[in-house]
């Protein structure tokens, strides 16, 4: 069964599941896991401290990591994703044409509804900062590293360190800091 037919046909949104969830959680590390097909979500952070992703690997998902809340301010800081790697799209199907940028990100115009398609490796909503994300390959993916401050807050989205990563076959951003992102490294 190709993965497109085991998702729903819409935009996912990371708080609709998540195979593992953090709250309010404190000096948390979660090392040599392998997560496959894990819909819409891998991992969830919100509101957590000092939280270390390492040595995992991540297949078929829309959000492997989520940090932080897309509607409200949340305190998640202190993040750690070292050594992973990821594939957000195993049969390359967004870069072998089978699967458009417009059916992926605006259904008016496209045939098929893709928008679960959609995702990224890391998403950090709303969140202090304090993030590395260090030595991880992303690849076959729509983004690679989401940073999220609707409100341009000076307060969210600081001090973030990408370092030796490597981003391959990315169908839309490598890194996208949208509306504030204060110190990105």
């Amino acid at each position: 069964v190709r993965l497109v037919d085991q998702m729903p046909r819409l935009r996912p949104d990371p708080d609709q599941f998540a195979f593992i969830t953090l709250e309010g959680a404190r000096h948390v590390v979660r090392e040599k896991l392998a997560f496959d097909n894990c819909f819409p979500t891998a991992i969830r952070l919100r509101n957590t401290f000092d939280t270390t992703i390492q040595s995992c690997v991540f297949t078929r998902f829309s959000y492997a990591i989520a940090a932080g809340d897309h509607q409200q301010p949340d305190e998640t800081e202190r993040i750690i994703v070292d050594d992973c790697r990821a594939i957000q799209d195993p049969n390359h199907d967004l870069w072998e044409g089978r699967v458009s940028w417009h059916e992926v990100k605006n259904k008016a115009i496209a045939q098929r509804d893709m928008r679960q398609r959609n995702g990224v490796f890391f998403r950090a909503s709303n969140v202090v900062g304090d993030i590395l994300i260090h030595k991880t390959n992303i690849a076959h993916g729509f983004n690679g590293i989401h940073l999220w401050n609707p409100n341009s807050s000076p307060r969210y989205n600081q001090n973030v360190f990408i370092t030796r990563c490597r981003f391959a076959y990315i169908r839309d951003n490598a890194i996208e800091p949208e509306w504030r992102v204060d110190n990105l490294w």
